[in-house]
């Protein structure tokens, strides 16, 4: 028996485009690279995911975006999320 590796890669980043943040999880679980699951939880960040990006920054044990993420959440919850604010946020990490 051989062991076949299949980029996963490709068909990840279709389903982000998409914004099908639930597809692209199962298939991140599949295998892709660190960059790819940093790109998903970013995504799921900006699109107010929350549960995906947790779950994608928790995986490459990225602790300043969980608390993000957190922080993001706590806001989004009382009204008070600001776009802006949370895409500096991002890009200053």
């Amino acid at each position: 028996m051989n062991t076949i590796d299949v980029p996963q890669s490709s068909t990840f980043h279709g389903f982000l485009a998409q914004k099908d943040f639930y597809m692209a999880y199962q298939l991140a679980c599949l295998g892709v690279t660190i960059s790819d699951w940093r790109a998903l939880g970013i995504e799921s960040l900006l699109n107010k995911e929350f549960y995906f990006a947790r779950k994608a920054f928790m995986h490459i044990r990225e602790l300043k975006y969980i608390d993000l993420c957190e922080t993001a959440d706590e806001m989004h919850n009382i009204n008070n999320l600001n776009e802006t604010w949370l895409q500096s946020e991002i890009m200053a990490y």
